[in-house]
């Protein structure tokens, strides 16, 4: 495959694929036909239902075509988005691959770095891909699972 033109948002190649970067925003996105939808940077989509009503917007450009696929990348960013759902409640027919920046070894010193200047909880979602809490909390996630993680659970004091 050669690239046979390509400008800021649109790549053609020689095989006759076509790429189109497009903004993320469902009033803009409308219109394409295409086999493969690629949304990268999923939890972080803007908009009304968490970034839900791009997906809704793009997912009928797909065509019916048996072998047609979307691929939804991102780091976690919190639990309360629609990537987070589709990851934490998959549904039939998807399929989840995780790789965490520890198990890179070429970002090693990226990573020291990153669990340098980071929460513990931006780094777990960060880096290890754990889907926690928005990391915008006060006392940083460790330190709840800490305190609640007693057999009687947590001990409050009476006023």
């Amino acid at each position: 495959m050669i690239v046979e033109r390509a400008t800021q948002t649109e790549i053609e190649t020689s095989n006759g694929g076509r790429f189109i970067a497009v903004p993320a925003s469902e009033a803009t996105i409308r219109g394409y036909s295409v086999h493969e939808i690629q949304i990268d940077e999923a939890a972080y989509l803007p908009g009304q239902n968490e970034g839900e009503d791009v997906i809704v917007s793009v997912l009928p450009m797909l065509r019916d075509t048996g072998n047609s696929q979307v691929v939804f990348a991102s780091t976690p960013a919190g639990k309360n988005n629609h990537f987070a759902e589709l990851f934490l409640e998959p549904k039939p027919g998807v399929h989840q691959i995780v790789v965490k920046g520890t198990s890179i070894p070429r970002l090693a010193s990226r990573v020291e770095r990153l669990r340098a200047q980071l929460s513990a909880t931006r780094f777990r979602q960060e880096v290890e891909v754990e889907m926690l809490s928005d990391g915008l909390s006060y006392f940083d996630l460790s330190t709840i699972e800490n305190a609640t993680n007693m057999k009687e659970g947590a001990i409050c004091p009476r006023m």
